[in-house]
């Protein structure tokens, strides 16, 4: 084991004093357990947050292998650096016409 030392405010310790009384044991013990199941928890959370990703990345997979076999396994002809250019041209061109006076 290794010893940690750690800062409780009043009412934690308060807390903790009395349920570690109840249940016949020490605050270490009890804080122990505690750590424990919290650890468990995170962990269980952690897993099930893979689980999903994995579950997208899936039905992306899927998804893109019913597109492609609609197709007839053609690839997408697309130019995603002309398009992100094109709509930063559009949104440029936007701002410059929502800043010019009007005439009025």
């Amino acid at each position: 084991m290794h010893r940690a030392q750690i800062l409780l405010d009043p009412q934690q310790h308060r807390a903790l004093r009395e349920i570690a009384k109840r249940q016949g044991r020490s605050i270490s013990s009890l804080v122990r357990d505690m750590i424990n199941e919290q650890l468990i928890r995170l962990k269980k959370e952690q897993e099930s947050q893979i689980r999903h990703y994995m579950a997208v990345i899936d039905t992306t997979r899927d998804h893109r292998k019913a597109v492609l076999d609609k197709r007839g396994s053609r690839a997408f002809a697309v130019d995603i650096g002309k398009i992100i250019q094109e709509n930063r041209t559009e949104r440029n061109g936007r701002i410059v016409e929502a800043g010019r006076p009007t005439g009025d």
